[in-house]
């Protein structure tokens, strides 16, 4: 039971991978295009399947990886 808190079910993406990377390069993309064509298809399948996320609340490794970056 919730218990009137808010919960946090975060949603990350791993956006730079492989399969990301290799579809780039056969379709001649650029793997960030790629990526974020695949994260607007993902949501949009949640969403026709009922899930309800906060998506202004969604991080992606790309913005992860520059954060840790800048900490250094």
């Amino acid at each position: 039971m919730l218990e009137g808190y808010n919960v946090l079910h975060p949603m990350g993406f791993d956006t730079f991978g492989l399969g990301t990377e290799q579809y780039a390069i056969d379709h001649k993309m650029k793997p960030q295009v790629v990526a974020e064509q695949n994260i607007k298809t993902y949501i949009s399948q949640l969403e026709k399947i009922g899930f309800s996320y906060d998506w202004e609340k969604k991080l992606l490794a790309q913005q992860i990886l520059s954060f840790t970056n800048g900490l250094r």
